[in-house]
C-alpha cells in the first residue's frame, strides 16, 4: 500500500479519536453524571468496533419495527 493511505487511515482514526473521546465527555454531562475520563478513553480506543456493531443494531431494530408494523396492519385489514 501507499504511504498516503496509511496516513490518511491514521487521521480518520485519530479524528475519530478525538471525537469519540469528547462526544462522551458531553454526554455524560447532558445526562447529569460525572464526567468520567476512563470510560471516554476506552469508548475513544475502540470506536471503531462499537460504530459498526451500534448501526448493524439500529438496522436490526429497525427490520423488526417494519415486520411488526406489517404484520399487526395485515392482521386488523386482513
Amino acid at each position: 500500500m501507499n504511504i498516503h493511505v496509511y496516513l490518511s487511515i491514521l487521521v480518520v482514526y485519530f479524528l475519530g479519536f478525538i471525537g469519540m473521546y469528547f462526544y462522551s465527555l458531553k454526554q455524560d454531562e447532558e445526562c447529569g453524571l460525572e464526567r468520567n475520563p476512563k470510560e471516554a478513553l476506552l469508548f475513544a480506543l475502540f470506536w471503531f468496533v462499537l460504530i459498526p456493531i451500534l448501526l448493524i443494531w439500529i438496522v436490526v431494530e429497525k427490520i423488526i419495527h417494519l415486520v411488526r408494523a406489517a404484520y399487526y396492519r395485515y392482521k386488523n385489514n386482513g
